[in-house]
């Protein structure tokens, strides 16, 4: 006998159920293979809205972590509290988390603090001393943009011809969207032609100076548009065998100009954006989806191609050879969501990496080794990282997660992270990120915003309380 179907989950609540619903029926009749995050959280969706008929095909439910549906499954019947110990309710929302801190006592007990306290469960024995300087801060953005319908998948900023700064965003409605960063409005109707969900999205400049922006879909495809009047440029970009996971610009050596993509075909591809035709053959090392890629220079001034995945590691490509550079980065010990280079004060180049261990990376990607140990403090996988340069020159790191907050970090020049704050987005869980200056932009699952929130002064760091 199925549980019943409970009818206090709110509009929003069950149209995000629904959707991601959809889009695993789609991907499954198709053969495809289900991204992790639908795998883990889809049915935490369907408990919040409480129309658990969402899962009742076998077939859907079989895609599905299977310990995440009993979990989400005892707590819908119990209710969240019920008549259970604290304690045995926050192991079970945290799972995942402490399972990946198996061998760090200290992780889990910082772990089980931040549960309860984003579930709102005061219990003394449930606390840790970190929490004092890690304590959430609950944010209003600046501007909300009533934006996509569902889940806000990839955001990036870029400039039109003339100096015109603009935001782009990508979503599980199937759109790309521009907007005004300042002012939240819309520039121009949405770009229609993927037939699935946007992914990624990213600006390029082409020779001669004409702008494009590429986007990404669960569709198998990659698409270019001229942001200025909103069309296609040219046929999709056809090759991968399944989702398109993200997209990304760069620059080889001579002055060519290339498009990445990575796909959970566990390819990367390079594209030529002028004849939208493949550049070379598929990148294959990877032994697992391939989830984000990125473009980076280095400080002897190479050019490297970073690929993030679900194997779970991060490889470094010589994007003009199309081999390896070095050995795959090894550390994180699930899935790597992203990957994004930042430059330090002192000019040095690192490389972060995101991963649903719940850690945040940093590596050093001339020489191929980590810098530091692992970012700590998330409760829930990381989704996204994004590096920005403030106008005093620190270096600043963003971190999204889907324990619904955002973690903001000062790299100083050796490389050493310090936490600054962490901000409470709840009840919406981030899912992409973007910096410029001190505008943040955060893709959520139900919202874009845009939040102004790196104001610190220079001498407070980790042991700060906010």
């Amino acid at each position: 006998m199925g549980l019943p179907v409970v009818s206090g989950g709110s509009s929003a609540a069950c149209r995000i159920a629904h959707g991601l619903a959809d889009i695993v029926e789609q991907i499954s009749a198709g053969g495809g293979e289900i991204e992790p995050y639908l795998r883990r959280y889809l049915p935490e969706h369907v408990a919040e809205c409480g129309d658990w008929s969402l899962l009742d095909a076998v077939e859907l439910v079989d895609r599905l972590d299977p310990l995440v549906v009993a979990m989400e499954a005892w707590r819908a019947e119990l209710g969240v509290r019920g008549q259970l110990p604290d304690a045995v309710v926050v192991t079970g929302v945290a799972h995942a988390e402490l399972s990946a801190h198996a061998d760090d006592s200290e992780a889990r007990q910082l772990t089980r603090a931040l549960t309860s306290a984003r579930m709102g469960i005061e219990n003394p024995t449930l606390t840790s001393p970190q929490l004092a300087w890690a304590r959430p801060i609950r944010v209003t953005s600046d501007l909300t943009i009533a934006s996509h319908t569902v889940r806000v998948s990839g955001v990036a900023f870029g400039s039109l011809p003339g100096g015109r700064v603009v935001l782009a965003s990508g979503g599980s409605d199937q759109t790309v969207r521009l907007w005004d960063p300042v002012t939240g409005q819309a520039v121009g109707d949405p770009l229609v032609g993927h037939t699935s969900v946007v992914t990624g999205v990213a600006f390029g400049t082409l020779p001669g100076g004409r702008v494009v922006l590429a986007s990404s879909s669960w569709d198998e495809t990659v698409r270019l548009w001229d942001p200025v009047t909103g069309q296609a440029v040219g046929d999709p970009l056809v090759g991968h065998s399944s989702v398109v996971t993200g997209v990304a610009f760069g620059t080889l050596p001579g002055g060519r100009v290339v498009l990445a993509s990575s796909s959970s075909d566990q390819t990367v591809r390079l594209w030529d954006p002028v004849t939208s035709l493949p550049a070379g053959d598929p990148f294959i090392g990877h032994t697992g989806g391939v989830s984000g890629v990125v473009f980076g220079t280095l400080s002897d001034g190479r050019v490297v191609l970073a690929s993030s995945s679900w194997d779970p590691t991060v490889r470094l490509w010589d994007p003009a050879t199309g081999q390896a550079v070095g050995d795959p980065l090894n550390g994180h010990r699930n899935g790597v969501s992203g990957v994004v280079f930042g430059t330090l004060s002192d000019g040095r180049v690192v490389l972060a990496s995101s991963s649903w261990d719940a850690t945040v990376r940093l590596w050093d990607p001339a020489v191929g080794l980590p810098v530091g140990v692992p970012l700590t403090g998330h409760t829930g996988s990381v989704t996204a990282v994004a590096f920005g340069t403030l106008s005093d020159g620190r270096t600043v790191l963003a971190s999204s997660s889907d324990d619904r907050t955002v973690r903001l970090w000062r790299i100083d020049s050796l490389g050493k992270p310090a936490l600054i704050r962490v901000l409470d987005l709840s009840p919406s869980v981030p899912q992409a990120l973007c910096l410029a200056g001190s505008l943040l932009i955060v893709g959520c699952e139900d919202s874009l915003v845009a939040l102004t929130p790196i104001e610190w002064s220079p001498e407070r760091g980790a042991n700060d309380e906010y």
